[in-house]
């Protein structure tokens, strides 16, 4: 710790604290250090009130003269400068460790939206700030290294690459992906997102979606103003065969791998394979939508907040259809009787909303398939 080098001609011996190339490669940085002293650094270089993206920080924090780990020796190749989470570990103890969750994300997000969904993240799970360590790829990647292969026209080569995303994947088992703005998040156009999300479906790995606070808000009110609408506009924007990229070769190889018969090289031509996986992303982004609707309609119920019943019977339509599952269908059942508490608890039952809520509950009713139900949605 506090080493410092001259620029070297060979490798350069190993500091004490620091770690072997493998587990370097996925070392994670804890929550609570990014919400404290990343923030206070980001702050101090850019200003109070600045909220840069990550390209401007990479530029002056994360590889450049003042960066963290501008003089340490990196423990991936042994030479001077190595990743910012590499530089933690080596001079602070404690908030570091293998990481336990993989962040799916876009540099065009800024600092704070990237550090305070992640806080609100662990809060909203009961998790521990210290506790959770990041892969997040600004932090975790030696940023020299890139920008040194950038500046000879080099790039990794792309089995490389995927192997160590799959390591990165499978070691931390968890993929967090960060959408924002809601409807029309920034990382489901990028085609390494959209795999990411792909492989997590296909390798059974947990998958959840962070959205910032403010973007939980408007979500919950296009919910009551639109519907589902919204919702079903959202996922129609995940398409892999339009998916940006940074390198066009990487695009080709990922397309590739999806769909070997792919003519990469035609414009316009339909791949069955490549809608079936963009299927599965949107199955699994819609399962996560619905559980967040779910979750906090309830949670504001619970504090009782005013809620539109229409956006009681939506959520309940979301659970049923999206979620297709007996379970499922007893949760919009009982989202509906919820609905109908909180409107004679308020006073609301000679209401043109409550009519439309017993009209939504009928119909919820009439496809269960029950004599039972079907004699119930009659009289409703």
């Amino acid at each position: 710790p506090g080493w410092t080098w001259l620029k070297p001609s060979r490798a350069l011996p190993v500091p004490p604290a620091m770690s072997t190339p493998e587990e370097s490669e996925v070392l994670g940085l804890s929550v609570a250090y990014m919400v404290s002293t990343f923030l206070e650094e980001v702050k101090k270089e850019f200003g109070e009130d600045a909220d840069p993206n990550y390209y401007e920080v990479n530029k002056r924090m994360l590889y450049s003269d003042s960066a963290k780990g501008r003089h340490l020796v990196c423990p991936r190749d042994r030479r001077e400068g190595c990743s910012y989470v590499d530089a933690v570990h080596m001079s602070e103890k404690g908030h570091t460790a293998p990481a336990t969750i993989m962040l799916s994300w876009s540099w065009h997000y800024t600092v704070k939206t990237v550090v305070f969904a992640l806080a609100r993240w662990c809060r909203v799970n009961g998790k521990d700030p210290a506790e959770v360590f990041v892969w997040q790829c600004a932090l975790c990647n030696n940023q020299f290294r890139v920008e040194e292969n950038k500046a000879k026209g080099q790039w990794e080569s792309f089995d490389t690459f995927k192997a160590l995303f799959e390591k990165r994947m499978d070691h931390t088992n968890h993929i967090v992906s960060l959408m924002a703005p809601w409807d029309e998040p920034v990382n489901i156009k990028r085609i390494w997102c959209v795999f990411e999300k792909h492989m997590a479906v296909v390798k059974g790995h947990k998958f959840d979606v962070i959205l910032p606070e403010e973007e939980d808000a408007r979500f919950q009110k296009a919910l009551e103003e639109g519907g589902m609408q919204p919702v079903w506009e959202l996922f129609s924007k995940v398409d892999i065969q339009s998916a940006e990229a940074t390198s066009a070769t990487d695009k080709k190889n990922i397309l590739h791998l999806v769909d070997p018969d792919l003519d990469l090289d035609a414009a316009g031509v339909y791949s069955k394979k490549c809608s079936k996986l963009n299927a599965e992303v949107v199955s699994r982004l819609q399962q996560w939508f619905v559980r967040l609707a779910e979750q906090s309609l309830l949670e504001r119920s619970e504090r009782r907040e005013p809620i539109h019943l229409q956006a009681w019977a939506n959520v309940a339509f979301l659970l049923e259809t999206v979620r297709g599952s007996e379970e499922n269908w007893d949760k919009a059942t009982n989202m509906y009787h919820r609905a109908m508490e909180v409107a004679k608890a308020d006073g609301e039952t000679e209401t043109k909303q409550y009519a439309f809520l017993l009209v939504k509950y009928a119909s919820h009713l009439s496809r269960s398939g029950s004599q039972n139900h079907r004699e119930q949605a009659d009289f409703l």
